[in-house]
């Protein structure tokens, strides 16, 4: 089977006049997750420094899910098609994370003992305006999926070290089928329990002989969920949160910024960690018109700052570190 027909993995370095440096890295998910792609570039930046005990990366895909002939039916290329979109930037502060908890964590704990965490009140409330932008553009509600890229390392049983390499990451699906289900607290519980559903129930389905036949099933089930809902809204969220890359170092001390670009699909969320570590930055992709509306949107310009300046998010004065 062919394994790809462009490149696996790319890396720039730029220096800038001002001594500064940037480092960036693109890395196709038919090797490797983000975690993944942490382990790498900790234990990269590590020997750099001169480590003497480096973390290793951990190559157990062979014990962990062979290859099998029910694979052969899956293209080791995607083919995406060409899309117009544009991406913006927008960060939620600790202070505006905290308000947004405040407003769900009442129903939250009532339905599921438990408190909400921050990505999902942030990724609730982008969800929840995406797709009011929608509504706006089309004229009325229509059914909406999101997909939340979840870490399977952590959640088998028993887990897989987070030094292990590969891409072990499995989206779940969260449904609103009616305008009600989009009020904050009620996206933010529905998401929740669909994690659990998957911890509890679907996620082992990864280990053992019968993984492969599982697995297929499973994309077979999805294939023919949206075959038969083609006016469903999809989004897809992933987050790259508490992952500890500004802890990197090649030896130039850590990073001012770290962020993710993405330039092949719409509709996405991608959520990160700011330099303080306690807000979350977010990058929307959106189609041209829908992200005109987005970027009005009250409720969240209420929470979110559209694009601030970098050291804001890192919590310095722009003179304090160049």
């Amino acid at each position: 089977m062919e394994l790809s027909n462009g490149a696996l993995f790319l890396v720039r370095f730029t220096s800038f006049t001002c001594g500064g440096v940037a480092i960036c890295f693109s890395l196709t998910h038919k090797l490797a997750d983000g975690s993944a792609l942490h382990t790498l570039v900790q234990t990269w930046s590590s020997v750099c420094r001169g480590s003497s005990n480096p973390v290793t990366p951990l190559l157990i895909g062979q014990k962990f899910l062979a290859p099998r002939d029910e694979f052969n039916a899956i293209s080791a290329t995607v083919n995406i098609p060409i899309e117009t979109f544009v991406q913006r930037r927008f960060v939620f502060s600790a202070s505006k994370i905290a308000e947004l908890k405040a407003k769900v964590i009442h129903e939250f704990h009532e339905v599921l003992q438990s408190y909400p965490s921050r990505v999902e009140v942030v990724s609730a409330l982008l969800w929840k305006c995406t797709m009011a932008t929608k509504k706006q553009k089309m004229g009325s509600f229509r059914p909406t999926a999101l997909f939340q890229a979840v870490n399977l390392r952590e959640r088998l049983s028993p887990s897989l070290p987070e030094a292990a390499m590969g891409n072990f990451i499995w989206p779940i699906m969260v449904f609103a089928n009616e305008e009600k289900d989009f009020e904050l607290h009620e996206a933010v519980i529905e998401m929740r329990k669909c994690l659990n559903e998957f911890n509890n129930s679907r996620a082992n389905m990864f280990r053992g002989e019968d993984a492969p036949r599982a697995i297929m099933g499973a994309l077979k089930e999805r294939g023919e969920f949206f075959r038969s809902n083609k006016e469903m809204n999809v989004y897809k969220c992933s987050t790259v949160c508490n992952i500890p890359l500004y802890d990197i170092d090649f030896g130039w001390g850590k990073p001012l910024w770290v962020v993710t670009i993405n330039k092949m699909v719409s509709n996405t969320i991608t959520l990160a960690d700011t330099g303080s570590r306690d807000g979350i930055e977010a990058l929307i992709t959106l189609d041209e018109e829908e992200m005109a509306l987005f970027e009005q949107n009250e409720q969240l310009l209420k929470y979110a700052s559209p694009n601030p300046s970098i050291y804001a998010s890192c919590g310095l004065n722009y003179n304090s570190r160049l």
